[in-house]
């Protein structure tokens, strides 16, 4: 089980039948692989923001400093993530 974070708690209520839903009719997460990729993408931004990663990486920890947001271009700037999204793509 992962530890509880902010990002935990804000998204607590977000389930796999509610995510990235689109056009009210048709839900990504009927496409095992988008579903698995989503939840992944979740699970790393868990981990970004986690209390053992924050204490450890000081680029997410400045940041963080200036303001309580991280944009998301700068997400897509992490080797993970844009790997994430490229197997996402590919996909398709």
């Amino acid at each position: 089980m992962q530890p509880e974070t902010n990002l935990t708690k804000q998204y607590s209520n977000v389930s796999d039948s509610n995510v990235m839903q689109v056009d009210n009719s048709k839900n990504l997460f009927e496409c095992p692989i988008y579903k698995k990729m989503i939840l992944s993408l979740r699970d790393l931004l868990n981990f970004y923001f986690g209390d053992s990663n924050l204490c450890k990486d000081k680029f997410l920890k400045d940041l963080l400093k200036r303001g309580t947001q991280v944009k998301l271009s700068v997400l897509l700037t992490f080797n993970k993530v844009k790997n994430l999204l490229q197997g996402m793509e590919e996909a398709r």
